[in-house]
């Protein structure tokens, strides 16, 4: 239980850290729709100008990617690269979501979800939640080199994991809950029993 909420102080204060980042440079990006049809080597990486995204699943600078815009239409993503066969050859990509706000007139990014994987071969996901709908967001896919290909499919119909995840009660926690409510019962039964011993008592006077 310590360890869980030791972790879940880290991740908020390294959120907290990161939100608003205003030293970024995005050149050129790609528009993308959701439920997108994917298709094979759809897309492929090169050389950005700007990958210095502040965010704890990226401690170096992204070099080689490719950026894409989205404006989702609710408050959730699922974001999945396809790689391996005839899907692309791009390995070991990251996935980084963020919402373009605006602070006393300067446009910033705020990170919503970014996650490194390790592999070349298969499908890597990641689910985001908090997105403002119909409001600009940036993805970058990074890479390790450049013309690295990929297929790409968003979308929104899909239950978050995370949500599921909340709702699970930590077993010490059932033992409080149930020990309560031993506790209350025995209580009740004290109570009942001094009720009758009282009631006895008077009649024999």
């Amino acid at each position: 239980m310590k360890q869980k909420l030791v972790a879940c102080a880290i991740l908020i204060f390294s959120t907290i850290a990161v939100l608003g980042q205003a030293n970024f440079v995005i050149n050129k990006s790609k528009v993308l729709k959701t439920e997108y049809t994917p298709v094979p080597r759809d897309f492929k990486t090169k050389k950005i100008s700007w990958g210095a995204v502040g965010s704890f699943c990226a401690s170096d600078s992204i070099h080689y990617g490719a950026w894409f815009r989205v404006y989702p239409t609710s408050d959730r993503l699922k974001v999945t690269v396809s790689t391996g066969f005839n899907w692309g050859d791009i390995s070991d990509p990251l996935i980084y979501v963020a919402y373009l706000d605006m602070l006393n007139g300067v446009e910033t990014l705020e990170p919503l979800g970014c996650e490194r994987f390790a592999g070349a071969q298969g499908d890597f996901t990641i689910e985001v939640i908090g997105l403002r709908p119909r409001k600009k967001h940036f993805m970058l896919i990074g890479a390790n080199a450049k013309k690295e290909k990929f297929a790409l499919y968003l979308t929104e119909k899909f239950q978050p994991t995370v949500e599921e995840e909340v709702t699970l009660t930590e077993p010490d926690e059932q033992i409080k809950v149930n020990e309560k409510i031993e506790d209350t019962d025995q209580a009740e039964e004290e109570e009942a029993l001094l009720e009758k011993v009282s009631g006895s008592t008077l009649r024999q006077l």
